[in-house]
């Protein structure tokens, strides 16, 4: 992980200066570092060639709970290495404040909505809106590919095993992905959620506030693009999964099983948005690392969390571990109607200390 996450940090360091704006460099990074997971994927796929193009392959090449092979890390740290010293040659390359790319020149008009927080909003993170809806499509499509690799093997199994894999085995494989589909979704709405922040150090949110918008209804405006916008990805993850499996074995009600499925997790979703918002309000300056942070330290306690000898209250309580594992386990409410109130009462706390406070640019 941390070998991967070092050649995160050049593919970081090399986008930065490619382009102009942070919004631009973030959008840019997360293509580069998404085509390499899609390379690794069709590689564990396939005959596993392509696993080795790919840096996150390097990584899992690893095999830290079997070969322990140390050499790919090796490999991993001379590419963040090149990474970071081509970013430091081009830095001294380029104008200060701008990238080697230059920002297209923007339309002389604007329609009326952008005026408004979520017109503005939408328009800000077109960029990521896309992005992200279309990786959500592709590993849908990926995602369909890994269960017709199951079906074809509960095809030619006999026996025990035959009646284990038709009785469990794709359920279970279904939510494991759709529980990797509401990581994706996470991202997204944490990235979309941190915006606030980082348009309030930029001095946008001030020429917003000045007239009669007040705090909390521009927060509220923003705080829409998350919400709706990450309960559109799981149905859209969720349906593009169902119709790629619901083809192979001739069922297209899978198409909107899965979906509704896939939405079980928007109150793990909203619960990070929620933290994000309480963050910003109350620590502002350090909001955006630690929203991310915490997004970090949960999906790392979910990977090796039995591994740690942590409580099993601790794995019970996150988010992702407390919905249903659909459509393998059976749906139960009380866990969904308590994240979504916690995640109500976080973002009711961020919001009333940004009500409170004075707003502090960079």
């Amino acid at each position: 992980m941390t070998g991967v996450g070092l050649v995160g940090v050049g593919v970081g360091a090399v986008v930065g200066q490619v382009t102009s704006t942070s919004r631009g460099a973030n959008m840019l990074g997360s293509i580069v570092l998404g085509a390499c997971y899609v390379l690794r994927m069709i590689g564990d796929l396939g005959d596993g060639r392509l696993t080795w193009a790919s840096p996150i392959g390097w990584g899992q090449e690893m095999q830290p709970w079997g070969a322990d092979r140390w050499w790919p890390l090796g490999l991993l740290v001379l590419l963040a290495a090149a990474l970071v010293t081509l970013a430091a040659w081009l830095e001294g390359r380029r104008d200060l404040g701008s990238g080697l790319f230059p920002e297209r020149s923007g339309r002389g008009w604007a329609p009326a909505w952008y005026a408004t927080p979520l017109g503005l909003g939408l328009r800000l993170q077109r960029g990521p809106i896309i992005g992200w809806a279309s990786t959500i499509v592709l590993s849908a499509l990926l995602f369909g590919s890994v269960v017709k690799a199951m079906t074809d093997l509960m095809a030619d199994a006999g026996g025990i095993a035959a009646d284990l894999l038709r009785g469990i085995g794709v359920d279970a494989l279904l939510s494991l992905l759709l529980a990797l589909i509401a990581l994706i979704t996470t991202v997204f709405a944490i990235q979309s959620a941190v915006s606030l922040r980082a348009d309030e150090a930029s001095g946008i949110v001030e020429p917003q506030l000045a007239g009669a918008m007040s705090r909390t209804r521009w927060a509220m405006h923003r705080l829409l693009i998350p919400t709706v916008g990450s309960a559109l990805l799981l149905l859209l993850g969720g349906a593009g999964m169902g119709a790629g499996y619901g083809s192979i074995i001739g069922d297209p009600g899978q198409a909107g099983r899965l979906a509704l499925c896939a939405l079980a997790y928007w109150p793990a979703v909203m619960v990070f948005v929620g933290i994000a918002v309480a963050l910003f309000g109350w620590v502002p300056r350090v909001a955006i690392p630690l929203a991310w942070g915490v997004l970090a330290a949960m999906w790392f306690i979910v990977l090796i969390g039995d591994a740690l000898h942590l409580p099993s209250w601790i794995l019970n309580v996150l988010p992702f571990s407390a919905t249903p594992y659909l459509p393998y386990a059976e749906l139960t409410w009380p866990p969904l109607v308590i994240m979504t109130l916690v995640a109500v009462v976080l973002v009711w706390i961020g919001l009333y200390r940004f009500d409170h406070r004075d707003v502090q640019p960079e």
